[in-house]
């Protein structure tokens, strides 16, 4: 199909607005993978948290609140060093902001959530974050079982 000179280009931008500017402010913490910061939520790019009410496995086969202890260690880490600043990476399927985030000292947040087994990163995530996971089989967090995943309702290996 030709396009004719008086017909508008598409301008994805133009549909999609303008790229936001990096958020800073002080994080509040959804669960561990989104905070709110000035009443915009965002989700951390590259991990997968489990959700605030979401359960696991220990290395031991009992259960316990993986995701409330994810957000836990997500608002300690945070406290550390605030202000949190998040640089717009894209929108997801939610239409939510999906940023990468660091603290006030540069630490990144999501690097620190893979580091410390508190999430776990995808095939398609940056590969600095998959590395992370790779590297971090410590004894904290989710790398110690399995965690269930309520979109599927079946068990996963954590990261």
């Amino acid at each position: 199909m030709q396009r004719s000179d008086s017909s508008p280009a598409i301008n994805l931008q133009n549909l999609v607005g303008p790229k936001p500017q990096p958020i800073t402010g002080v994080g509040s913490v959804i669960d561990g993978d989104t905070i709110e910061i000035h009443g915009q939520r965002i989700r951390f790019n590259g991990i997968n948290a489990p959700e605030s009410r979401q359960y696991c496995d220990d290395a031991k086969g009992f259960e316990y609140p993986c995701g409330r202890r994810s957000a836990q260690a997500l608002d300690t880490f945070l406290a550390a060093s605030r202000p949190v600043q998040c640089r717009f990476v894209s929108w997801d399927r939610y239409r939510r902001f999906v940023g990468d985030c660091r603290r006030a000292d540069g630490a990144s947040v999501a690097g620190w959530m893979v580091e410390h087994g508190q999430c776990s990163t995808g095939p398609l995530q940056p590969r600095r974050l998959r590395s992370a996971a790779g590297e971090s089989r410590s004894s904290e967090g989710r790398h110690l079982g399995r965690y269930f995943s309520s979109a599927l309702g079946m068990a996963s290996v954590a990261c």
